[in-house]
C-alpha cells in the first residue's frame, strides 16, 4: 500500500501502529524501537534504502543504517528497547496478530508471509543493547514519567529531517 506522501514505509510502521493499538504506545515511541531492527531484517532486501539512509544520515553510503540510526537514537537519549517502551514476550503474539493486518506490512521490501515474521522481528528488538536515558513511558494501559521535562510528542522523523538539515550545513 503505497501512502498519500508517495513512500512505502513498511514493517516498520505497521509494528509502530500494533503496537500502539494492543500497548497504547505512541507512534513517536514506536519508531525509535522498531526501525533499526526493521532495518536490519530487511537488509538484504533492500539494499538501496540502505545506502540512501547511511548517506543521509551520516554521509557515508556504504555505512550501516540500522547501526547509524541507533546512534542516532541513543544521542537523543529515546528509546530503544520494547522493555523501555513497556512491552514484554507475552504481547508479541498479539502484536503479530494486529501488525500482519495493517496494510504496511504488505509493502515491507522484505516479504512478511505470517504472524511469525512480525514475532521474528519483535524478538530482534530485544536484543538491542544499547541504553537510554529518562523518558515518558506508556505502558499498556499506564503513563509512567520517568523524565516529565522530554517532549516526547515530537516524532523520530522530525529528529531524523532535523539531523539531515545539520549535517547538510556543515
Amino acid at each position: 500500500a503505497v501512502p498519500a506522501h508517495g513512500v512505502l514505509v513498511g514493517a516498520s510502521h505497521a509494528i509502530g501502529h500494533a503496537l500502539g493499538a494492543v500497548c497504547g504506545v505512541s507512534h513517536g515511541l514506536t519508531s525509535c524501537v522498531t526501525l533499526a531492527p526493521v532495518l536490519r531484517w530487511n537488509h538484504v532486501y533492500c539494499p538501496r534504502a540502505n545506502r540512501l539512509i547511511s548517506s543521509a544520515l551520516s554521509g557515508n553510503a556504504t555505512g550501516d543504517a540500522a547501526s547509524i540510526i541507533e546512534g542516532l537514537v541513543a544521542r537523543l537519549s529515546l528509546p530503544s528497547r520494547l522493555s523501555e517502551i513497556g512491552v514484554d514476550r507475552a504481547q508479541f503474539p498479539a502484536v503479530a496478530d494486529v501488525a500482519i493486518c495493517d496494510r504496511y506490512a504488505a509493502s515491507n521490501c522484505r516479504p512478511i508471509t505470517s504472524g511469525a515474521d512480525i514475532v521474528e522481528i519483535l524478538d530482534a528488538f530485544c536484543d538491542i543493547a544499547y541504553v537510554s536515558l529518562g523518558l515518558r513511558l506508556l505502558q499498556c494501559g499506564q503513563q509512567v514519567d520517568v523524565c516529565p521535562d522530554l517532549d516526547t510528542k515530537r516524532s523520530f522523523g522530525n529528529f531524523m529531517r532535523l539531523t539531515v538539515l545539520q549535517s547538510q550545513e556543515k
